[in-house]
């Protein structure tokens, strides 16, 4: 495993994110509003002079935005360093047992509009397309891919077929009355 990598953190337009550990929370200053990031580090990374540590915690730390949940590590050891231009680094020692990255997933059905489209597919387009799913993954794709198979469990429930299979970005959802609409455009932010 790589002694380090970039992570994303969250965003703000008030340049600040919530710490949250066993210990309660506080804030992290970051100096501007905008979409963050941090270097997740392993114990054998040399931490830069130009850094200050300004919050450390043992076991569990989760780092929320005005959003939601964006970061979950568990380790016996972490660190939380600022440098000078407000960039983040997090050091986890031994490295990050478990670190789930909140990512939030949009997508749209296509043709929700149309006369006569179910009303369960109306009101999913508007959930996806306005909040999304907020969904705790490693990586992206598998965040869109744990969306999919949300969506397979909650139509399938509805008397909906779901092809699963498909490549790429899209979803194809049979309805009870035959009717094939797309879910696609599943765009992770």
């Amino acid at each position: 495993m790589e002694p380090f990598r970039l992570i994303p953190i969250g965003s703000s337009d008030t340049a600040t994110l919530t710490i949250q550990d066993a210990n309660g929370s506080c804030e992290l200053h970051m100096g501007k509003d905008g979409e963050y990031a941090a270097l997740l580090a392993d114990g054998t990374v040399q931490v830069p002079k130009e850094y200050r540590l300004v919050h450390s915690a043992s076991g569990w730390m989760e780092i929320h935005d005005y959003h939601c949940l964006r970061v979950s590590i568990e380790a016996p050891e972490i660190c939380i360093y600022q440098g000078k231009n407000c960039n983040i680094l997090i050091q986890a020692t031994p490295f990050a047992e478990k670190l789930e990255t909140i990512y939030i997933v949009r997508c749209s059905v296509k043709d929700a509009e149309a006369p006569g489209t179910p009303k369960d597919l109306v009101l999913l387009d508007l959930l996806a397309k306005g909040m999304g799913w907020y969904m705790a993954a490693e990586s992206p794709d598998e965040a869109r891919l744990k969306v999919r198979q949300d969506l397979d469990k909650s139509l399938t429930k509805n008397g909906y077929t779901v092809d699963l299979t498909s490549s790429g970005e899209e979803v194809f959802v049979t309805a009870p009355d035959g009717r094939v609409f797309t879910i696609g455009e599943f765009e992770v932010l």
